[in-house]
């Protein structure tokens, strides 16, 4: 399943909404996550960063995506090699 799922489209999703990623984390459990990069559902302390630094965090970390758990409220990363499937659940937030 590696693949699937572009990178950059995904990043792309995350600034815009909330959705839904099901992806298989490295120690081979599933997951399933509702996360964001939209900044309005970020934290306060995250808020006054630049979005520079996000992009630069993504762009050393090719291989991984951090992202806010909504439901966690907490960072939470995950590979995108991992990926499973990935569905827009904006409107419920």
């Amino acid at each position: 399943m590696a693949g699937i799922y572009d990178r950059d489209t995904l990043l792309r999703e995350l600034r815009d909404f909330v959705i839904e990623v099901s992806f298989e984390k490295v120690n081979g459990q599933n997951r399933l996550m509702r996360c964001t990069l939209r900044p309005d559902m970020l934290p306060p302390s995250y808020i006054n960063r630049d979005i520079t630094e996000e992009k630069k965090f993504h762009k050393e970390n090719v291989e991984v995506i951090a992202a806010w758990d909504v439901e966690k409220n907490a960072w939470r990363s995950f590979r995108v090699d991992g990926v499973k499937y990935v569905e827009n659940v904006n409107e419920k937030y």
